[in-house]
């Protein structure tokens, strides 16, 4: 699939350059075995620092290789593609949602298969491409925290960004046997103890070791409480009722400064969190994990 006439905002030029520190008024070189600066040449903007191993892939090319792949796997004609740069271009984000392969757990939620890459200049995102579901119930799309297929890996003289038009087609097939799974969320019965808990010591969990503080975000845990209460209205107070939540707050970011950079973030936790045992234990009566309500660090 060859790109548009007209080159997108991720198309541009980049050099890796020697890097100075300045000590007194004078200019001292850095050598390149110890960092090195990634600038756009084209507005003369520096765009990350990066170690002697980083290699840097050209926004263009990954995105090439993703739509090729797209086409080459011959998996459908209908699909909505993003692609987005940010940070001067710094970073890269890009989705296929598949309108056509989809499933539906319960009446009238959709999801569709998604693939969807992401890449950086600065170190901040190691190239990823991987596959989930796009959840349709409100008119935004929610993301789907649950990761089908991926391919992960630093920037370095190592990485091969081939192969990805197999792990789509591998992917989709995982996808439409993940009906059952959303199922068994749909009939599994929690309560407020058990998802207050996965909340605070999964994704609301804090890291702070300041005297006198919690050990988890109280605006954070509220918010997400809240949600389950709206979602488990129509749901019951359900397994499938938490995803619901949890989607819903890592996709509605328009508040961000940067909503996709946030919700990019904001998956990543709710993925991680649904890793946990504390999700495995949701429904099973299990209540042997750690709590870690109103526990300060020291």
């Amino acid at each position: 699939m060859p790109l548009d006439g007209h080159a997108p905002d991720y198309d541009f030029p980049i050099a890796v350059v020697p890097m100075n520190a300045v000590l007194d008024n004078r200019d001292v070189a850095v050598p390149l075995a110890m960092q090195r600066c990634i600038v756009r040449t084209d507005t003369n903007t520096p765009l990350g620092t990066v170690g002697k191993n980083y290699k840097p892939i050209p926004h263009k090319d990954i995105v090439q290789n993703v739509l090729d792949a797209y086409e080459d796997s011959g998996l459908s004609q209908d699909t909505d593609i993003d692609i987005s740069t940010y940070d001067n271009g710094a970073k890269l984000y890009g989705e296929i949602v598949f309108n056509d392969h989809v499933i539906e757990p319960e009446v009238g939620d959709i999801i569709k298969y998604r693939v969807k890459f992401y890449s950086s200049y600065d170190t901040s995102w190691a190239f990823c491409v991987g596959s989930d579901g796009f959840r349709l119930w409100c008119k935004n799309g929610c993301a789907n925290p649950l990761t089908i297929a991926k391919i992960n890996a630093k920037h370095t003289t190592h990485l091969n960004i081939n192969g990805i038009g197999k792990r789509m087609v591998n992917g989709l097939d995982i996808f439409m046997n993940q009906k059952e799974v959303y199922k068994a969320w749909i009939d599994t019965v929690t309560n407020e103890e058990e998802v207050d808990k996965f909340i605070r010591n999964t994704i609301c969990k804090s890291y702070q070791r300041s005297k006198g503080s919690t050990n988890y975000n109280k605006v954070q845990t509220e918010s997400l409480l809240k949600q389950m209460s709206d979602e488990s209205q129509n749901l019951g107070y359900t397994k499938w009722a938490l995803y619901n939540a949890m989607t819903h707050w890592s996709t509605h970011t328009v508040d961000s400064s940067v909503p996709r950079v946030t919700q990019k973030n904001r998956e990543k936790l709710v993925a991680d969190a649904m890793k946990s045992d504390y999700w495995s234990s949701i429904g099973t009566g299990s209540h042997h994990l750690t709590d870690n309500k109103e526990v300060a660090y020291a």
